[in-house]
């Protein structure tokens, strides 16, 4: 091969891996769209099959190199996808709403599912330069949203969404700024983004953006993981990123408290996280989320061995200040109420293998997914909570292999 054709394969490769990337991180939120409206239903359609056919031109184009890495235990991988989607088929079979159980099926199927595959690709095939690639790539599509979000400001989460071209889901917004925003803070701790400058400007955006979306959880999120970057820095005696992240987290408030002047609708939502003198919320999102919370209650201790079956929340008896939600915006009362007790050993046990492998495999993955299930806590539900399912790909591999150990090493940036 001539240097030319040489260089016209890494073009078009890095192309590949650059369109993988884009593709992989569009699907991993469209996946998350939980309005269970027709529309959403073809959108992840659509975008699992576009992703799962450039993951297919991706291996074909590397086929050699690939297939000297890959190991996969199928049978494992199988295994626990099938008793994934078990627990939820058998428990439509007393479900109280068996038809939007169905619907919670198919959006693990079309979301979930293609986002797994993917992502155990990615991992067993995963090289310094690709993680480069996938790094510039969020990082960059981040920083635009970041901006955009700011400029545009087209977020309005005092009342619930509805599809507009003017207006975007803050908490869709809110999940993917925070979890960029996850990263970038990471990368504090290592050399990937060589100037400061860079660096904090970075860091300074997706955080303010973070706030201005006004997904309070996923701020709060934020919040929480700084003070113990902070802490970890000082117990390591990490001097450098120390100062980046405190220089980052002071201009981020100065930012905040000036654009405030000219918007404030984000920080009076704030100040809603407070109760009123008679020890109430005078939020909407805050009281329907606790009526939903007392009402799951009430029926978990009446079905606390098999739940209401899947999508059973969501029912006729539901009514008031709740009577549109369709699910208790919280993962581990959903499993409970709709799955019971059996659905929750098995939930538990796989939360388990999912925070213990990724921890083994590479301490910023297992960052990353603690914080989707701080955000599980308090929005989506089974069937949209992506960003955490895709930690399932790390039970692909054994913790006592050398190849699992050597691609680990590619995401430990700590």
């Amino acid at each position: 091969m001539t240097s030319m054709n040489i260089k016209k394969h890494f073009n078009f490769n890095t192309l590949i891996q650059i369109l993988l990337a884009l593709t992989f991180i569009f699907n991993l939120f469209i996946s998350e769209i939980s309005n269970y409206k027709p529309y959403s239903f073809y959108l992840k359609g659509i975008s699992s099959i576009f992703l799962l056919l450039l993951c297919w031109f991706d291996y074909k184009l590397n086929f050699t190199e690939i297939n000297k890495t890959m190991q996969i235990d199928y049978r494992r991988i199988t295994t626990i996808l099938f008793l994934f989607i078990l627990f939820p088929l058998i428990s439509l079979i007393y479900s109280r709403n068996i038809e939007f159980g169905m619907m919670k099926i198919a959006y693990i199927v079309f979301g979930i599912i293609p986002s797994i595959i993917v992502f155990i690709y990615f991992l067993n095939t995963i090289n310094r330069d690709r993680i480069k690639i996938f790094l510039s790539t969020i990082l960059l599509l981040g920083l635009l949203f970041g901006l955009v979000s700011l400029i545009l400001s087209p977020y309005n989460p005092s009342t619930s969404y509805s599809f507009e071209y003017y207006r975007w889901s803050h908490v869709i917004g809110g999940r993917f700024l925070s979890s960029i925003t996850v990263i970038v803070l990471l990368l504090h701790f290592s050399n990937f983004i060589k100037s400061k400058t860079i660096l904090i400007a970075t860091t300074t955006i997706l955080l303010v953006s973070v706030y201005f979306v006004g997904l309070r959880a996923a701020f709060l999120g934020i919040i929480i993981l700084i003070s113990f970057l902070i802490l970890f820095a000082i117990i390591r005696k990490e001097k450098k990123s120390l100062k980046l992240l405190i220089l980052s987290l002071l201009i981020s408030t100065l930012s905040v408290f000036s654009i405030s002047q000219f918007n404030n609708l984000s920080t009076n939502r704030y100040s809603k996280l407070q109760v009123n003198e008679s020890g109430k919320f005078d939020d909407g999102a805050i009281t329907a989320r606790l009526i939903a919370y007392e009402v799951s209650w009430e029926n978990i201790k009446k079905h606390p061995m098999f739940g209401v079956g899947f999508g059973g929340f969501y029912n006729e008896k539901i009514s008031g200040d709740i009577a549109q939600i369709k699910y208790p915006h919280n993962l581990l009362i959903e499993i409970q109420l709709e799955l019971g007790i059996m659905g929750s050993i098995f939930f538990a046990g796989l939360f388990g293998l999912i925070f213990w492998k990724s921890y083994k495999f590479s301490i910023p993955l297992f960052i990353f997914l603690l914080f989707s299930f701080w955000l599980a806590m308090f929005s989506k539900d089974i069937a949209t909570q992506t960003q955490l399912w895709i930690g399932i790909a790390v039970l692909c591999f054994d913790s006592a292999q050398h190849k699992m150990i050597e691609r680990g090493r590619h995401l430990m940036i700590l």
